[in-house]
């Protein structure tokens, strides 16, 4: 047993007697397990790349209620929108981690028209962390969503929390941007 062996490496004394072999065996599994927590425990900087992230081209997909692809087609219609219901989850899986500073978001410009929204991010795909509450107030057209430090992201998602005037939460089409990567100013907005 266990404690049997316990009490064999006890000295008359009281004190733990060692052998050679029991040390040489200790640091081994030490070192075992510091390589193990290491490995479990560390978390991928991410990489640092040009351009948008948020492309097919790149490896990311989507998920959506409607029309998922929509999100990242680079198509700035209306018409392409995805979209769903308060309480719907549209994710942006990248592929890979990067290390992103900004994720840009186009919802539908309208008169009277805003949308509450919460963007999370992950860096693996199970654990989310908020990255923005805009559950409130009047948000339409671009939003920038700029991070307080850069952070290794995996996926993003945003969360519908509902709409003002609007038939449905809508996302026209979204990107994301590495730590020292800007992307281009924005397109004025286009009048239908």
């Amino acid at each position: 047993s266990f404690y049997g062996a316990f009490l064999d490496t006890l000295g008359p004394d009281g004190s733990v007697r060692h052998t050679e072999d029991d040390l040489v065996a200790e640091a081994q599994y030490i070192d075992q397990a510091v390589e193990n927590a290491i490995k479990t425990f560390s978390i991928n900087p991410g990489s640092i790349e040009d351009g948008n992230v948020a492309t097919t081209a790149r490896g990311a997909t989507v998920d959506a209620p409607t029309n998922a692809a929509g999100m990242i087609d680079g198509s700035l219609e209306r018409e392409n929108a995805a979209r769903g219901e308060a309480g719907a989850v549209f994710t942006v899986n990248l592929g890979k981690v990067y290390r992103l500073e900004l994720i840009r978001l186009l919802l539908p410009k309208a008169d009277g028209h805003f949308y509450h929204y919460v963007v999370e991010t992950t860096v693996d795909g199970e654990k989310w962390e908020e990255l923005e509450d805009r559950s409130k107030g009047e948000w339409n057209g671009m939003q920038a969503i700029k991070f307080r430090a850069p952070r290794p992201v995996k996926a993003y998602r945003v969360i519908a929390k509902g709409t003002v005037e609007a038939k449905s939460f809508a996302i026209v089409e979204t990107d994301a941007w590495c730590e020292g990567k800007n992307p281009p100013p924005p397109e004025p907005d286009k009048k239908k």
